[in-house]
């Protein structure tokens, strides 16, 4: 009895961990290395739950004052956008955050 709750145990989290990983949100951001000021980047957000919706992307950067700029995504049926930003050439960093997704950092080229 206690290995086959030991099973059930772990069918029922193998189970869980498929459907976070099916419905995971990303965030790319293309080019995939250090920005030039002043470049187009091209931001691509995917998030299934999301499907049809907008969300924002938040950049934010600068240095001693912090600023804040959005970028809006609506998403396809299969919850796919893309967007896109000029690199602030004010800044020496950008910090992209999207809904769910951990911050992704890209330096900026003077």
């Amino acid at each position: 009895m206690h290995a086959s709750w030991k099973s059930r145990g772990a069918a029922a989290l193998f189970a869980l961990l498929a459907t976070l990983t099916a419905t995971a949100q990303t965030l790319r951001i293309d080019p995939n290395s250090t920005l030039q000021a002043g470049q187009t980047v091209t931001l691509s957000y995917s998030n299934p739950n999301l499907a049809g919706q907008q969300v924002t992307i938040e950049i934010s950067g600068g240095f001693p004052v912090v600023n804040t700029e959005t970028v809006v995504i609506t998403l396809d049926s299969d919850g796919k956008g893309t967007g896109s930003w000029t690199a602030n050439s004010a800044w020496y960093s950008a910090g992209f955050n999207a809904p769910g997704v951990a911050e992704v950092t890209r330096l900026i080229r003077h």
